[in-house]
């Protein structure tokens, strides 16, 4: 994890079944909440999650510190059940881990959910900021960068080598790959819609 992400940012933390990062900060301050089997995951790093919620097919061992919520309810994948108990218990923004190393389908259904509510991601890789109309990001030097709007999104941005003014842009048709950071910062401006920006380290 950089050296200055700020976890201060978030209410609480989700963690999923997919990879989950090795550098990942204490946990202490803020609810680390695991989606059923990313319990499982989080125990063999030594870290205890503080609420397993889902339908639990997926546990194996769950800590006797860990609170447990079984919701039966296979209308819902476990990451919308942990999304509706955070809404609920006012945990939002949260921070999502464990995205991405299932099968496809599931990744997308994650970033999907992801872009629905007030959430960003990290991976070993990537860190995913979700905006929303009005919003502004700001980047750093270097930074290679994505604009995935989902579903649609008009964007204007400043300071990096491709810069967008008003551009609208959809998925699948007509995203922003592979941009980059040339000035000391860069901002990226959700004129209207919504954007995944994908922040490669």
């Amino acid at each position: 994890m950089p050296s200055d992400f700020d976890l201060s940012l978030y209410n609480s933390i989700i963690a999923l079944n997919g990879n989950i990062p090795s550098s990942l900060p204490a946990f202490s301050d803020i609810p680390l909440i695991a989606a059923d089997g990313a319990s499982d995951k989080l125990l063999s790093m030594g870290i205890i999650p503080d609420i397993v919620i889902g339908d639990l097919d997926s546990l194996l061992a769950p800590s006797s510190k860990s609170q447990i919520i079984h919701i039966q309810n296979q209308n819902q994948c476990d990451f919308e059940k942990a999304l509706h108990y955070c809404k609920s218990h006012h945990l939002f923004p949260a921070l999502i881990i464990g995205v991405e190393g299932n099968e496809l389908d599931h990744v997308l259904n994650n970033l999907a959910l992801i872009s629905q509510y007030q959430c960003d991601f990290y991976t070993s890789k990537l860190y995913g900021k979700t905006l929303f109309t009005d919003q502004t990001f700001t980047l750093k030097t270097s930074q290679k960068v994505s604009i995935f709007p989902t579903p649609s999104a008009t964007v204007s941005t400043k300071g990096l080598i491709w810069n967008l003014t008003n551009q609208y842009l959809s998925f699948p048709s007509n995203m922003s790959l592979s941009n980059q950071v040339q000035d000391e910062y860069a901002e990226i401006k959700i004129i209207n819609g919504h954007a995944i920006i994908f922040i490669h380290f």
